[in-house]
């Protein structure tokens, strides 16, 4: 049985989430500078909103939290879990994020644009080596 979700339990699990997150970046800055730590540099830094929320109106729907377990379910068992499942309460909240968050963003910034040029910086990444 996919285990059954709270309103206290997920907003604990996201901040503490959160919490390693963001302890994960400071440690990265902090570190900067000293040896292995200064190689790694901040390539792992995870998505900017689910540390500093901004102006997000309804920030419940960027309380995500690892579903490590999903994997031992399967797609039936998981389509068909309870609604206040931790599945089912993190699918809405995700469906939220697209709808509220990303597709607006989309719309403001990306549509009237027919080419996009994307630059990443990996040089820091690759110099990391395998961590």
């Amino acid at each position: 049985m996919v285990k059954i979700a709270s309103e206290t339990s997920t907003k604990e699990g996201a901040n503490t989430n959160t919490s390693q997150l963001f302890n994960g970046v400071s440690q990265k800055i902090g570190r900067k500078g000293e040896g292995e730590s200064s190689r790694k540099s901040l390539s792992l830094i995870q998505p900017g909103r689910f540390l500093i929320p901004g102006t997000v109106k309804d920030t419940e729907i960027l309380r995500f939290i690892p579903l490590l377990k999903s994997g031992s379910y399967s797609e039936g068992q998981l389509a068909t879990a309870s609604h206040n499942s931790y599945f089912k309460v993190c699918e809405r909240r995700y469906q939220s994020y697209i709808k509220d968050l990303v597709e607006p963003f989309y719309k403001t910034f990306f549509r009237r644009i027919n080419r996009q040029l994307i630059l990443v910086d990996v040089v820091s990444a690759l110099n990391a080596r395998p961590e």
